[in-house]
């Protein structure tokens, strides 16, 4: 690669910097594809999750649902007393103030 970056007349100072740049978009490219790989894994879950719910058939909730909750929620952390964060099987995290 540097035979061609000769035979076209760049200095090493312009070479590094190309090179800097191509790195870089490199590893935004990386990011991007993790980025929509997760945004497919998100929405497989949440597809999942309404599939469920359509299966209920419409069924209220009058009362706690051992299954669902299971299926919906990854975990609970406790911040204090009185706050407490949902974090949801899809990643998204819910605040709640008791």
């Amino acid at each position: 690669m540097m035979n061609v970056v000769r035979s076209l007349g760049i200095d090493s100072k312009e070479y590094l910097r190309v090179v800097a740049e191509i790195e870089n978009l490199r590893g935004r490219r990386v990011g991007l594809k993790s980025a929509e790989a997760e945004g497919g894994w998100r929405k497989s879950k949440m597809d999942e999750f309404k599939a469920y719910l359509d299966a209920r058939n419409g069924e209220l909730l009058d009362k706690f649902d051992e299954e669902l909750f299971r299926r919906l929620i990854e975990k609970v952390k406790v911040q204090s007393m009185v706050e407490v964060v949902c974090v949801f099987k899809a990643g998204i995290e819910v605040k709640e103030i008791l």
